[in-house]
Order: C-alpha cells, then sequence, then structure tokens
C-alpha cells in the first residue's frame, strides 16, 4: 500500500498563533519540530496498518518547513516550488 502525506503547519497541535507559522516568528523553529513529529506520528501509524511506501510534502507557506534529519528515514520528502 502506497501513502501520501501532505503537512500544513495550521492544523499541527499546539499551534495557536502567527508567531507559531512564520519564518521571523518567535516560536517558528519550534513549531518545526512539532510539525516534523506529527508527521512522524503519521508516518508511524501508516506503516504499522501495511503501508509499503510513503511520500511526505511539507506543504506550509514555502515548503521548507519540515525538518529533514528529524523525519522518519523510510520516507521521501517532497519539498520546496514549484512542485
Amino acid at each position: 500500500m502506497k501513502v501520501f502525506i501532505s503537512v500544513d503547519m495550521e492544523g499541527v497541535a499546539c499551534v495557536t498563533h502567527g508567531n507559531h507559522v512564520k519564518l521571523e516568528g518567535n516560536e517558528y523553529e519550534m513549531c518545526r519540530k512539532w510539525m516534523t513529529a506529527e508527521a512522524n506520528a503519521a508516518i508511524e501509524g501508516a506503516f504499522e496498518s501495511g503501508a509499503t511506501e510513503i511520500v511526505v510534502a511539507d506543504s506550509h507557506g514555502h515548503m521548507y518547513n519540515m525538518i529533514p534529519d528529524e523525519l522518519h528515514e523510510d520516507v521521501l520528502l517532497v519539498r520546496g516550488s514549484p512542485r
């Protein structure tokens, strides 16, 4: 089973303010970690449910928000624009 996961920063748990989602926001770096962690939780659930291939798309703003070194190593990450 192939799975595609698109992640936007709005909607991530605890992201509640503009400072969370803007590059110049004082909590943006912390929210990048939350975004990546939530993607990893979805990835783990997908693999546990039988996924054999997972593609994750960073879909927030400039699309360079997720932290590749902290993302599950067995997925393909799509970043940047245009797609």
